[in-house]
């Protein structure tokens, strides 16, 4: 079914001189991309090409998270149905690119969660440090509460030092396995002595927004006071990993470094990269997955993915067969919409 879309990747992949843009449809009237199953129990199929169906692609975020998509808009249904793929956490590996983790497909489903801020052996400190809100408003830091899964900006204030402002990204749901960015900090004499966790991998280390160093250890004198400390690693394939927390240096000496750890009773601290996200407009309202406590148990497979590349050799969509179910709730979580027996063949942007 797919032979043409290997023809065209082959072509672009042997002749890089070649602009022409990809087609969307193949040759003759068979409409490629198309979805079809049961909406509320009611049978839908939708085939680009017909009756003014159209597909589009890209890609966009989740709470700061890169996302690949794909969605199929009915205009005589009134009727959109959306597939998102949350990024693996690594595209790139010894057996070439890939936008999925085909091993652990699953539906993202959110849970409420939170964080509790710790100083290593400085149990004064907590008292000194506030959080801002939503709001703009800072108030005392006790733990840090989620609602959904994302990166998130915390911004923080140390009262027994003035009222200068520290920003760190948080990730919540998304912890790295594959690459560990993390880094163990100590003092000697008058210099603190960073060192990563996986020394193989290539560094960055940016303090108090500058570059320090590209090893994997070093060390550097630091003024006295709280230095923002940002660890870019990469792995041989380009793949990019950060971590970014808070030193305090006392008397010329590392007071602390600041670590967030999941809160005791939290929710799930299981990695969402590479989850699905299902969204459907219907007359006028959207629903989605990622609040429906059943998608957990609800599955999502995908077979014969291919890549399609650009004039620059580098895949910028994924063409692939699908086959689902899920429940979806409007944003008030007062109505639903069940998707059941949907399969077909999509497309994500991948770029």
């Amino acid at each position: 079914m797919k032979n043409w879309l290997l023809l065209i990747l082959v072509v672009v992949l042997a002749v890089s001189c070649k602009k022409e843009p990809l087609p969307e449809l193949p040759d003759g009237n068979y409409p490629y991309y198309s979805v079809k199953g049961y909406v509320d129990g009611e049978y839908t199929e939708m085939k680009v090409g017909q009756e003014g169906i159209h597909i589009s692609q890209g890609t966009s975020e989740l709470n700061g998270m890169t996302t690949y998509y794909g969605q199929i808009i009915s205009p005589s249904e009134d009727l959109m149905i959306r597939i998102e793929f949350i990024r693996p956490e690594v595209n790139v590996t010894s057996q070439g690119y890939s936008a999925f983790n085909l091993s652990n497909i699953g539906l993202l489903v959110h849970e409420q969660g939170c964080y509790s801020a710790h100083f290593g052996s400085n149990l004064q400190q907590l008292n000194f440090v506030q959080v801002q809100n939503d709001q703009g408003v800072f108030s005392p830091l006790s733990e840090i509460s989620f609602d959904e899964y994302g990166v998130y900006n915390l911004a923080l204030k140390f009262t027994d030092l003035g009222n200068s402002t520290f920003n760190i990204p948080v990730k919540y749901g998304f912890v790295n396995s594959m690459i560990n960015a993390g880094f163990s900090v100590s003092s000697n004499g008058d210099s603190t002595y960073f060192s990563a966790n996986d020394p193989e991998l290539a560094h960055e280390w940016i303090i108090d927004f500058n570059l320090q160093s590209e090893e994997a250890n070093f060390g550097l004198p630091l003024s006295n006071g709280i230095h923002q400390v940002v660890h870019y690693t990469e792995d041989e394939y380009g793949n990019i990993a950060t971590y970014t927390t808070l030193v305090r240096i006392t008397n010329n000496n590392l007071d602390w470094k600041l670590s967030l750890d999941n809160c005791v009773g939290s929710g799930s601290m299981s990695s969402q990269f590479g989850k699905i996200i299902v969204t459907a407009s219907k007359a006028g309202t959207t629903y989605r997955s990622d609040h429906t406590v059943e998608n957990l148990s609800n599955s999502f497979s995908i077979s014969g993915v291919e890549y399609i590349g650009n004039s620059s050799l580098m895949p910028d969509r994924a063409v692939f067969d699908f086959h689902f179910k899920a429940l979806l709730v409007n944003q008030s979580n007062t109505d639903s919409l069940s998707l059941n027996a949907m399969s077909g063949t999509f497309n994500v942007g991948l770029k």
